[in-house]
């Protein structure tokens, strides 16, 4: 997979999780040491616990090639579901759990904190 579809791909432990506010749905809340996260996930699909290590990775593109889809031609195809489905391998077969969209909220820090 080309190194620039991949943003970060790192260890973390989970060091919290919510799940009082919706069913089947958790915030979970990891650090490493220079770089803590916030998710929410599906647990009732994917339950994550307070210290266990996840691998979590962020990439622009699910094609193992790098390249980007436009939306013309994800919504000819119908979704990032659909993307494998004609035996096309992606960088979803490599994970339990996938979250596909757009990220809506990040804080920047001062220095080398995001």
């Amino acid at each position: 997979m080309s190194t620039d579809a991949l943003l970060l791909d790192s260890t973390f432990r989970i060091t919290a999780v919510n799940d009082v506010k919706y069913d089947r749905v958790a915030r979970i809340f990891g650090e490493r040491d220079d770089l803590k996260f916030s998710l929410d996930i599906n647990s009732e699909i994917y339950p994550v616990f307070v210290d266990e290590t996840v691998q979590l990775s962020i990439a622009s593109t699910l094609n193992l090639d790098g390249s980007i889809v436009s939306k013309e031609s994800a919504a000819a195809k119908g979704g990032w579901r659909d993307v494998g489905a004609a035996g096309e391998v992606t960088l979803a077969d490599q994970y339990d759990y996938v979250v596909y969209g757009k990220m809506y909220r990040f804080e920047e820090g001062s220095g080398e904190t995001m």
